[in-house]
């Protein structure tokens, strides 16, 4: 799927604008009001909602907390440092000819 097309579309900025709205709606700049998206994917790392929704609002100043099936909350920092831990950066493979590899964990 490519997030950055949908980004980008108008009807999907317009849902976001809605969105930013609700949560500026009644409350006020000590105590907003909270907004909650529900999908059923345990791990947000496998969440499309994350992937597209998430980064937006995060790039609008936004705060968003994931909530687990135990409650447990882990906001989107979190999140992605988790991932990050989970890829490591490519490191030059020795006289395999400069390929690069990737190495998952």
């Amino acid at each position: 799927m490519d997030y950055d097309l949908i980004e980008v579309g108008a009807s999907y900025q317009e849902g976001i604008e809605q969105l930013m709205e609700e949560t500026r709606r009644g409350g006020s700049r000590t105590a907003p009001i909270r907004v909650c998206l529900l999908c059923s994917e345990e791990d947000p790392l496998r969440c499309h909602r994350r992937n597209l929704i998430a980064r937006t609002l995060v790039r609008q100043g936004g705060s968003v907390q994931h909530i687990g099936g135990d409650g447990r909350l882990e906001s989107e920092e979190e999140v992605r440092q988790r991932e990050a831990r989970m890829i490591r950066p490519p490191r030059q493979a020795s006289g395999k000819g400069g390929r690069r590899q990737t190495r998952l964990l």
